[in-house]
């Protein structure tokens, strides 16, 4: 039941991937890769989920949350990647976040200013990758200023 469950992920994965990508299609696999798969099966859906955000947004550059989407899936699938591979994924996110906020700092409710403030916060700092308190705080309180009933 479980490779089937893989199975069908995988294929909705790739053939959303040639499709344009909904932010709401982005949020159900997700969820189903975060909280349903395991291991290897969780780690290859969100190799092909990845993918299929940079698709959707190869296809629609100036959308704030499928920017914001990608960098949420980054961000999950790097607390859960080896080292360097976590690396290169809070890197990628943290550029798709900034990015996202340069085109719409409101999208998502500002979420984009939450996502990042966390990423600051739980990223190592200097000299092992980007991560400052002190930027996580400004960011995250300026999430509080941009949506109080966040």
């Amino acid at each position: 039941m479980k490779q089937l469950m893989t199975l069908f992920i995988l294929l909705s994965v790739c053939s959303s991937g040639f499709a344009a990508t909904s932010v709401s299609e982005l949020q159900k696999d997700w969820a189903v890769t975060n909280y349903e798969l395991q291991d290897d099966e969780q780690a290859q859906a969100f190799e092909q989920l990845i993918e299929t955000a940079a698709n959707a947004v190869a296809m629609q550059p100036s959308n704030a949350e499928l920017l914001i989407w990608k960098a949420i899936i980054e961000s999950t699938y790097a607390g859960k990647a080896s080292s360097l591979t976590a690396l290169r994924l809070v890197k990628a996110a943290r550029a798709d976040l900034e990015a996202a906020m340069e085109i719409d700092p409101m999208a998502l409710d500002g979420s984009a200013y939450t996502s990042l403030g966390a990423l600051y916060y739980q990223v190592p700092s200097w000299p092992i990758a980007f991560g400052s308190s002190k930027k996580a705080r400004k960011l995250l309180e300026k999430a509080i200023e941009v949506n109080p009933d966040g």
